[in-house]
């Protein structure tokens, strides 16, 4: 019975393609329609980059609030370090949640959106916060007229997120996944 059902599985002939333990037997393998093979994105690469932004946060926090300390309070500059640490902080979680969607998504319905999404909050973390640490650092004000871009690329990721996001989940749904 094993047999016929990873048989019918290789030839991708499935009734429902998230269901892993259904199983078929040889006549029930000839009645199926085939279907495509359901091909899912892996979230390793979401993951990797949510912790990479995350921990980097970490590190950069703790130097700021240990080694910089007097620096950025001699130039009145620790709010502006703390923001931009706090920023980067919020945008890993959208990295987090990216993972979850692509590991229940299609390869060809959603590889685009979620690199896309995600390569807009990486662009807000990089722009945002790492302008505000540059303007704390240099204090060169003319630095700050990059991280109202940050904040845009922030804003742009939020919005693809809220209206592509739920459509995953509700198809991923609807496929009985």
């Amino acid at each position: 019975h094993a047999h016929t059902h990873t048989s019918a599985l290789r030839a991708g002939w499935l009734a429902q393609p998230c269901s892993p333990t259904m199983e078929v037997s040889a006549a029930q393998a000839l009645t199926l329609r085939p279907q495509q093979p359901v091909c899912k994105l892996s979230p390793g690469p979401m993951i990797r980059l949510g912790c990479i932004v995350a921990g980097l946060a970490v590190a950069i926090g703790a130097f700021g609030a240990h080694s910089l300390k007097s620096r950025l309070e001699q130039h009145n500059m620790v709010d502006v370090f703390e923001t931009g640490v706090k920023y980067q902080f919020y945008h890993a979680l959208p990295f987090f949640v990216l993972a979850q969607l692509r590991s229940q998504a299609s390869l060809q319905a959603n590889a685009g959106w979620t690199k896309a999404c995600s390569a807009l909050f990486l662009m807000g973390v990089i722009l945002f916060s790492g302008s505000l640490y540059a303007l704390a650092l240099s204090d060169v004000a003319i630095i700050g007229i990059i991280t109202p871009f940050g904040g845009l690329a922030f804003l742009a990721g939020w919005t693809m997120l809220a209206i592509k996001g739920p459509k995953m989940v509700d198809a991923g749904l609807g496929a009985g996944c």
